[in-house]
């Protein structure tokens, strides 16, 4: 779970509540790996909630508190949820899930993403090196509007993995938002070699490509994705 692999913590968490369904640890365990895991873009984890439920009521006191914060936060009961992850400590992987709650589901307040970019750096410093991690500051950044800030990270996430396309596609809309376009369409063109056909990024090289005067490559991109 900790070094991203949660497809095959996943396998591991299964095998334990199959032997143990009600073993506290292994709920918990198991509802922060899909839930880090679908945060982290991992898909067909299964669903987090009923562990994370399951744990928050055996572990009624400290143990209990990432899980009781992330139902908090999900069930829009903010003040409940940052008293429980607070309460959480400052370890890194505490810190990680305080960055993720603010960032993605709060209320989108800029307050909100300078919380989470404190959380995210906390993490950054005192946990693995993760790519999602700085990728997903990267993308707290950009949205206040710190576009150097969130080309920075993402640069660093694709020093770990040059393949990862999230982390291009946000490079690539900071470096647009900054008007180096040609940056930008470099970022789209490796991502979409990656992914080729996928819809949202031929839309967006199709927006960068009509902002640098292109027309007929960003109507190619439009027609393609549009298909």
């Amino acid at each position: 779970r900790e070094a991203a692999r949660f497809i095959e913590a996943g396998r591991v968490y299964d095998a334990l509540v199959s032997e143990a369904p009600h073993d506290p640890p292994a709920r918990l365990g198991r509802g922060l790996s899909r839930w880090l895991g679908s945060e982290a873009g991992t898909r067909d984890l299964g669903d987090p909630f009923e562990d994370l439920r399951a744990a928050a009521a055996a572990f009624p006191g400290p143990e209990g508190t990432l899980a009781r914060g992330i139902l908090a936060f999900h069930a829009d009961d903010f003040a409940v949820g940052q008293a429980e992850i607070a309460a959480a400590g400052d370890a890194w992987e505490a810190s990680l899930v305080r960055a993720l709650l603010f960032h993605h589901a709060g209320h989108g307040t800029a307050a909100e993403q300078q919380e989470a970019i404190r959380a995210f750096t906390r993490a950054i410093e005192t946990g693995p090196p993760l790519a999602w991690v700085l990728q997903e500051r990267g993308h707290a950044r950009d949205l206040l509007m710190d576009h150097a800030g969130a080309e920075t990270d993402c640069s660093a996430a694709l020093a770990l993995e040059p393949r990862r396309v999230k982390a291009l596609m946000m490079r690539a809309n900071a470096r647009e938002a900054m008007g180096r376009l040609a940056d930008a369409l470099a970022d789209y063109d490796a991502a979409l070699g990656i992914e080729p056909g996928d819809a949202r990024h031929l839309y967006d090289r199709a927006l960068a490509r009509h902002r640098a005067g292109d027309l007929a490559r960003a109507l190619t991109d439009y027609d393609a994705a549009l298909a």
